[in-house]
Order: C-alpha cells, then sequence, then structure tokens
C-alpha cells in the first residue's frame, strides 16, 4: 500500500488559486485522483494518457476544462 501527502495550506499557492479558479473543484479531484493512480501503481507521476479518462468521475468539458486548468497552472504536465 502506498501513501499520500498533502500539504494542509496547498491550496492557497498561486498554481492552485489558478487552477480552482479557471477550473473549479473538478480540477482537485482529478489532480487527487490521478496522484492516488500513479501512487497505486508506482508510476512515478505517468499516467498514460488513454488512462487519464479513466481516473476520476468528471466527463466531457468539464473534464477537458478541468485538465487545461491544471497544465495552465503547471500541476500537471500533459506531454501528448
Amino acid at each position: 500500500m502506498s501513501w499520500l501527502r498533502d500539504d494542509d495550506d496547498m491550496l492557497d499557492h498561486p498554481k492552485w488559486r489558478r487552477a480552482l479558479r479557471d477550473g473549479g473543484a473538478d480540477a482537485l479531484l482529478i489532480w487527487w485522483r490521478l496522484r492516488a493512480w500513479c501512487a497505486r501503481r508506482l508510476t512515478d507521476g505517468d499516467v498514460p494518457e488513454d488512462m487519464v479518462a479513466e481516473v476520476g468521475e468528471v466527463r466531457g468539458a468539464r473534464r477537458t476544462r478541468a485538465l487545461r486548468a491544471l497544465v495552465d497552472a503547471s500541476l500537471v504536465e500533459w506531454r501528448g
């Protein structure tokens, strides 16, 4: 079993302020679920592109908006 640690004031960081403003709470959910996916599979942060759609419950335009906000805030790197 792996563990994830989060800083209790991470959402006050400018990167997170931007991501939440532009992607809403969906950005946080997707980011956390991506991290959990990586931790469980010990992928060192890499998620195959075809698996991104499998992570989290957010779909459609909301998912696209949230992922774009995470990339724009430099919280996720997209290598597509």
